[in-house]
Order: structure tokens, then sequence, then C-alpha cells
């Protein structure tokens, strides 16, 4: 689902849209600590993801990897980001395998490991700025839309919303119209 905004200065998204953007980046910020704190000393345990949480962060890097990668490096290479991750996670469980016999060892754990960091850190600083902008619609689209502030452009945001921040501020907006 691709969501799309385009305006020189968009509508501020109102208090509900911000109470779910600071619910979202508690969420964040707890999978940060989980990735930082707890990671690193499981990187080679066979029975990481029997740990709910890094289940739930690495399948919230999976949905996004694709997106931040394109936002970051400013393309649109689709999905092919996260194919190429998981190419790289192909060949880093062959090394695997073949080094230390299991399935699960540190080539594997410091590849999720570093996805993982990538897109959560990148999802912290979004929310982190887009909240005092009150930037609607996708946070993934918030330091994008900074960008094009600071150098007078309109702001375009295209970004997948996986958690239906958009529609918040769309249902905010309808509570606002005179017509309701």
């Amino acid at each position: 689902m691709i969501h799309q905004t385009v305006s020189m200065e968009p509508a501020k998204t109102g208090p509900f849209g911000i109470l779910a953007r600071l619910s979202w980046l508690a969420v964040t910020l707890w999978g940060l600590y989980q990735i930082i704190f707890d990671w690193p000393s499981l990187i080679a345990d066979t029975e990481i993801f029997a740990d709910s949480g890094i289940v739930l962060v690495t399948g919230i890097t999976v949905l996004l990897y694709s997106d931040v990668v394109n936002i970051v490096f400013r393309r649109n290479w689709g999905y092919r980001p996260i194919q190429g991750l998981i190419a790289l996670a192909v060949v880093a469980l062959v090394v695997d395998l073949i080094v230390s016999g299991e399935a699960w060892a540190a080539p594997l754990g410091w590849l999720v490991w570093g996805a993982d960091l990538f897109v959560f850190v990148f999802l912290a600083v979004s929310f982190i700025v887009g909240i005092p902008m009150r930037f609607r619609g996708c946070e993934l689209g918030a330091l994008p839309a900074l960008a094009a502030r600071m150098r007078g452009q309109p702001v375009d945001d295209t970004s997948r919303c996986i958690v239906g921040l958009h529609k918040i501020d769309e249902w905010e907006d309808r509570r606002k119209s005179p017509a309701n």
C-alpha cells in the first residue's frame, strides 16, 4: 500500500497521531534496546529465536528493510535490498554450516544483528524527528521531509506505512471537518 502526499507545508498531525507516534517510538526504543544490549551476547546462541522479542524485531526489519534502504540511499530499488539481504543471509548460513556445523552461528547472527540495528536506528531517528515536526503519514518519510523542507522543496512521502499512521491522520481530519 502506498500513501502519497505532496505539498510545501503539509498539514500537521493531531493529538491522536502524536500519541500513536509516541507509542511506536516506545516500541522502537524497546527494540533498539534489545538489539544493543541483549543481542550481542546471543549472536551465536542457537536458541536465540526462542526469544519472542528478537523474532518481533527481526520481523519488523524484514518488513521495512527495503523501504529504509531506498530512503537512506535516495533510490527506488523496490524490493531488491531485502532480496540482496536474503542472498547474503543464505551465503552466511552456508558459511555457518561449513565452519561450525550449525545453521545459526556468528556470520549469520552478525548479519541479522546489523540489519536489525540499521532499521531500528533509522526508525528511532525518524520518530524523534517526526514527532516534534508533527509529520503526517508514515514516519519513514520524516527525514526526507525535513531535508526537502530545508532545501525549500515540496514534501513527497510515498513510503508504505505498515502500521497505518496515515489512517489515524485521515481520521483526525474527518473529525475536524465541518461536515461532521
